[in-house]
């Protein structure tokens, strides 16, 4: 990553920033899921539920349940079909992906945008601090 420079008139020119997003898929267990721990008191009916999107609210995934398993850790897990030997782990889309979506690519931008001015501020007075102007 590269820093900040001024141009040879003594001004900053032409500022730039990119991001790159990569990352695999995000296992469902990190996305709220009720229940949290194995074996609740009082077990869903349906299955586990996870909220994913604050805008739509809790999802329930039928048949879906909480699982420490010793190799493959605590996770939300699903067994298809009728054979009780086969468990899958339960994952979201990428982190790539996520971001690729309008609404959440708007919503990251203005979060940046609030985080830089927020940031900004709290340098400059600093630097004025440091030089004791303020």
């Amino acid at each position: 990553m590269d820093k900040a420079t001024r141009s040879g008139s003594g001004s900053i020119a032409n500022l730039s920033a990119s991001l790159r997003f990569q990352g695999s898929r995000v296992p469902l267990y990190e996305f709220g899921v009720r229940p949290r721990l194995p074996r609740p008191a009082r077990p869903p009916r349906v299955g586990a539920s996870v909220l994913v999107k604050h805008q739509s609210g809790r999802s329930k995934i039928a048949g879906s349940f909480v699982a420490d398993m010793p190799v493959r850790g605590l996770s939300l897990y699903y067994r298809p079909g009728r054979d009780r030997d086969k468990v899958l782990k339960l994952y979201s889309i990428s982190v790539p992906q996520m971001v690729s979506d309008a609404d959440a690519s708007d919503q990251i931008m203005d979060g940046a945008r609030l985080r830089f001015n927020k940031n900004l501020d709290h340098e400059i007075d600093r630097f004025f601090a440091k030089k004791g102007l303020r």
